[in-house]
């Protein structure tokens, strides 16, 4: 049933994106456009599977001994495991889709928006972003800052695992 209702919704979602490409906007309104409505669904579907995964509680209260303020999130550790939703929510989506996407037409070759096909590319882009810093290009508000570069290296380091099964943050 849920899988019913999770292709339904992927397929109304495609064909809604799919329409926006005749919207008389500027390519670069486009774009904008399409990042953030990526980057909703993407935290739409997270606390989507927050809520079923908890029982029905979209966010379990903090614990008393890592208490952090209302909408703020937090750093990794370093060590703690950091997972594909949070590269694709901090840097893949807001830095990467404009080019690297479907509707970002794929410059490259290279689209990040599945684990699949980022998991092929772990080396490329661990070359392009972190060692030469070649990515994203200046004119597209490169390169990262290196709070991002440090966490995408703490991803690669860590395996670049899809998922985690327990993360430990600090305020």
């Amino acid at each position: 049933m849920a899988t019913d209702r999770l292709a339904c919704t992927s397929l109304q979602f495609h064909s809604f994106v799919t329409s926006i490409a005749y919207l008389p906007l500027g390519d670069q309104m486009r774009t904008s456009f399409l990042s953030a409505l990526a980057a909703i669904v993407l935290l739409v579907s997270i606390e989507a599977c927050n809520k079923s995964d908890s029982g029905g509680s979209p966010n379990p209260p903090p614990s008393a001994s890592s208490p952090r303020a209302p909408g703020v999130t937090p750093s990794p550790t370093p060590g703690s495991s950091i997972d594909f939703a949070t590269i694709q929510t901090r840097i893949f989506i807001p830095h990467c889709y404009q080019c690297h996407s479907t509707a970002g037409g794929n410059r490259g070759g290279v689209n990040v928006e599945t684990y699949a096909t980022v998991k092929t590319l772990i080396p490329r882009i661990h070359n392009e972003v972190i060692v030469q810093h070649a990515m994203p290009p200046v004119e597209a508000g490169g390169p990262l800052a290196q709070d991002l570069q440090n966490l995408l290296q703490s991803w690669i380091d860590a395996g670049a695992p899809e998922k985690v099964t327990s993360t430990s943050f600090t305020e």
